[in-house]
């Protein structure tokens, strides 16, 4: 439903009237649900006043094989519908996209098991604490850790001098650590870059603040659908990171 000037939008309806779930009988399977929304009649437009006072049966029973069946059979091509969407002619690719479904999987398992499940910088520098508490840093592997740090300086500088006041550094870290309160952020990831390279800790929650923001501009809309393909090696690199950590970590 449309917002129009005096009325309510479907998303005001949810949030400023009551919502109900209740059983609709005790026989029925669990699953099974009625949905009350209720708006008061004095602040409803003529079209939110048809779903005023209205039930809805949400049938969620998972032994509901035909509803099943529709869905497990369904043909539905998310790529497909995007490419179309844009009229793209097949921009997006499964092939070309597959590292960038793979971050998706291994971020969500970082933030599950070491994050528990709200992966914020405070969350992540606890996350490596604990980490190097319970495991000696000689059985890190250093060589993965190191490979993604270069990667990312290569991609920061354009030389090999590095410094915090170069334009390019300036520039991608910027876009990395936009708000003032990420300053401090930005601050452990230049002492990352510096060389000699710092000890391994470091290191590590440098690159796992870089993932983060990785994560935060794609799932925020940051990242355009159609530059993914072009963004691959970050990709890559990022997850033979995540899953070298995620491995070491194991055992904590």
């Amino acid at each position: 439903m449309a917002k129009q000037k005096g009325g309510l939008a479907m998303r005001g309806l949810w949030r400023r009237h009551s919502c109900q779930i209740k059983p609709v009988s005790p026989q029925v399977r669990p699953f099974q649900l009625r949905l009350t929304i209720s708006a008061p009649a004095q602040n409803c437009s003529s079209h939110s006043l048809q779903l005023a006072q209205t039930s809805f049966n949400l049938n969620l029973d998972s032994d509901d094989s035909q509803a099943q069946n529709y869905f497990m059979n369904s043909h539905f091509d998310a790529i497909n519908w995007i490419n179309e969407y844009f009229q793209w002619n097949d921009h997006l690719k499964y092939d070309e996209l597959k590292p960038v479904l793979g971050f998706c999987l291994l971020w969500n398992l970082f933030e599950d098991q070491q994050c528990n499940r709200n992966a914020k910088p405070i969350a992540i520098s606890k996350c490596i604490d604990h980490a190097f508490i319970n495991i000696p840093s000689s059985e890190f592997q250093h060589e993965q850790y190191k490979d993604c740090l270069e990667f990312f300086r290569r991609r920061c500088f354009s030389n090999e001098e590095l410094s915090a006041t170069d334009k390019k550094t300036d520039e991608l870290l910027n876009a990395f650590f936009q708000n003032g309160k990420d300053q401090d952020l930005r601050k452990i990831v230049i002492q990352a870059f510096a060389r000699p390279s710092p000890e391994l800790k470091i290191i590590i929650y440098a690159l796992l603040l870089l993932t983060w923001r990785v994560r935060c501009n794609l799932f925020h809309g940051e990242k355009e659908l159609y530059n993914l393909p072009r963004q691959v090696d970050l990709f890559n690199a990022i997850n033979i990171f995540l899953a070298a950590f995620l491995g070491d970590i194991k055992r904590c």
